[in-house]
């Protein structure tokens, strides 16, 4: 056989393993990992590269030494191939699980607070809880709001596809007239 340099995907047609393409969702073993990121072991012929930034989003936490292991099994979608890499993220799933867990622990008609996170003139504003956005239609406002803002809402109905909420200032300025 010749001794030619393959490509990522040359080798993994050759060797019979399944392609890997953006978007996919991958487990692989963690097989390094320093304070910044951490290698992933897809397949035999394949590694992944994971940042921090991509591995959490909790802003709080400094190194990834102190989430993962070697011999860890993680899940992640790969973002990018490049001929010297894969790149890794979990913040899709990430966002996917804290949206169903919300959900789950805020049915609606529950009451959260939240902050307008940004202004869309004429129709409403979005709104996070840190855990979740949430948009609320400025036509439930008599007071207009600002970013930065923080105010009690209630939750009208969650959209799955979105995976968001949307929200009324109304319904809980009616209940605190009660």
């Amino acid at each position: 056989m010749e001794n030619k340099e393959m490509s990522m995907e040359e080798l993994l047609k050759e060797e019979g393993e399944r392609e890997l393409h953006v978007h996919d969702t991958i487990k692989g073993e963690v097989i390094e990992v320093t304070d910044k990121y951490a290698k992933v072991n897809l397949n035999t012929f394949t590694e992944g590269t994971i940042y921090l930034d991509h591995y959490t989003t909790d802003k709080s936490v400094d190194s990834l030494k102190k989430l993962v292991k070697v011999g860890d099994v993680i899940e992640a979608e790969i973002t990018k191939i490049t001929e010297g890499d894969i790149l890794l993220s979990r913040l899709n799933t990430l966002k996917k699980d804290n949206y169903l867990k919300f959900k789950e622990n805020n049915p609606v008609e529950t009451n959260v607070e939240a902050k307008v996170i940004r202004v869309i003139e004429g129709k409403g504003y979005i709104l996070n809880n840190g855990v979740i956005d949430m948009f609320m239609s400025v036509k439930d406002l008599k007071t207009p709001l600002q970013k930065g803002d923080i105010v009690a809402v209630k939750l009208i109905s969650y959209d799955d596809n979105k995976q968001n909420a949307y929200v009324s200032r109304y319904a809980v300025v009616r209940e605190e007239r009660q």
